[in-house]
């Protein structure tokens, strides 16, 4: 599913994706929440 998607959006899916099943659960939705917000910037600049 991810090597349909742009480099963003395929590690925020991966991020969440591993968030209870590796390290601490926060630190990898704060990991996922990084690349959405970048995938946010660049979808507003394209606007």
């Amino acid at each position: 599913m991810i090597k349909h998607m742009n480099f963003e959006m395929g590690n925020a899916v991966k991020y969440l994706w591993r968030a209870d099943l590796k390290g601490t659960p926060i630190e990898y939705l704060k990991k996922a929440e990084n690349y959405i917000r970048i995938e946010i910037e660049r979808r507003e600049e394209r606007v």
